[in-house]
């Protein structure tokens, strides 16, 4: 995403898009500190929103930076240009391939992965993390596979909910609540208005089938029994379609199999 400062957006023939730097700064409210989503060694990401709604984001790069779409640097041009670098991509699809991501390495780890490694990995994360440790543990006093999958459904609540693990929730007056016990009812009554983040704003169409799939995914993995959770196999292909239906490359899934399967 290169342009002039002035003009308007424009779209290649290939779906790519370029907007100005007047359109960027409006969208990021001229780049605010309190839209900033994250930062790397080829710049820093902000949140922002387009004049006809939509949510994106977007990469500032730093001038005289190698893009990773050039073969060339390209310096300050003149006055009247500015170098600036962005991705415009849906805020849901992204969360839900990060979504995907954490379902990956966790299947790797129970796949894979040398068991002692997997075993330090458990007693690492039961150290200190309250909201994300699986009820039976409390009980049990044992972390199983099922114990990642809790974990990984909390994740994946935070993600759509834009909420930590546990929360003051406004609605009782601030009195820490889970996320688990926030969001699961509100799922199980097709409360979505509710359960996801206002921040980000509203998914597209194709992108709500993809977020409710991500969210009946997250509810099926934080069940109180273990045994009930899915195996994190099943969690990744729903995921996969998930951000597939994002990409609108597999059409609807609401006429296919809700597919999660416990042991």
């Amino acid at each position: 995403m290169k342009r002039q400062i002035s003009g308007t957006s424009s779209k290649h023939a290939d779906g790519a898009e370029e907007f100005s730097l007047v359109e960027l700064a409006a969208a990021t409210n001229d780049f605010s500190p309190e839209n900033k989503m994250g930062a790397g060694s080829f710049g820093i990401v902000y949140k922002g929103k387009l004049w006809d709604g939509r949510e994106v984001a977007i990469k500032r790069g730093e001038t005289g930076q190698k893009t990773r779409n050039s073969k060339r640097k390209r310096r300050h041009l003149n006055q009247n240009w500015y170098f600036c670098q962005g991705f415009i991509i849906s805020i849901w699809k992204m969360r839900t391939r990060i979504a995907l991501d954490a379902a990956r390495g966790i299947e790797y780890l129970h796949n894979y992965a040398d068991p002692e490694s997997n075993r330090d990995y458990r007693l690492m994360k039961a150290a200190g993390t309250v909201g994300y440790i699986d009820p039976e543990h409390y009980g049990l006093n044992v972390l199983t596979t099922k114990s990642d999958v809790y974990g990984l459904g909390v994740v994946m609540l935070e993600l759509l909910t834009g909420k930590r693990a546990i929360f003051k929730n406004d609605e009782s007056g601030g009195t820490p609540i889970t996320l688990v016990d926030f969001a699961v009812p509100a799922i199980i009554a097709g409360e979505m208005v509710k359960v996801l983040g206002p921040r980000v704003g509203p998914p597209e169409l194709n992108e709500a089938e993809a977020v409710e799939l991500m969210a009946y995914t997250a509810m099926h993995c934080v069940n109180l029994e273990g045994k009930e959770r899915p195996i994190i196999g099943d969690i990744v292909s729903n995921l996969e379609r998930a951000l597939n239906v994002c990409d609108g490359s597999h059409g609807s899934i609401s006429s296919g199999a809700f597919s999660l399967v416990s042991d």
